[in-house]
């Protein structure tokens, strides 16, 4: 039988530690970028379909950014990358919603959009069925 003593104590709970830290840094992570994708689907939607768009025009983004300057990492700059992030990968979606499910989110989980409401199950860009 092994000897528990403090030394021993202090290495189990420091091991505990790094594990769940690392995975609650991948969880985040992988939060993180489901938010990127999504605020990048909104931003085009929006330059696609927001019926104040032209009153704007190239000054949306910076006034976005105004809007959310009180969200950490929501820069002007940032929500340009959002939106590059989606138009490169539209058809992130499945990944997104399996990552989703995975961290509680349930099947009828709604998203809001600017044009209306999105459901998780049903792709965006091609408005199939998604497994």
């Amino acid at each position: 039988m092994v000897e528990f003593n403090l030394q021993l104590l202090a290495d189990a709970i420091g091991n505990l530690h790094r594990q769940t830290q690392e995975k609650a840094v991948q969880q985040v992570n992988q939060m993180l970028t489901v938010r990127n994708w999504f605020a990048g689907r909104y931003i085009v939607e929006y330059e696609q379909n927001g019926s104040d768009r032209a009153q704007y025009g190239a000054k949306a983004m910076k006034e976005l950014a105004a809007r959310l300057r009180h969200i950490k990492g929501m820069s002007e700059s940032q929500l340009y990358l959002f939106r590059d992030f989606y138009s490169t990968y539209p058809h992130f979606f499945p990944t997104v919603s399996g990552i989703l499910q995975r961290n509680g989110f349930q099947e009828s989980t709604k998203f809001l959009t600017v044009s209306g409401i999105s459901n998780v199950s049903t792709c965006w860009n091609c408005q199939t069925q998604l497994c």
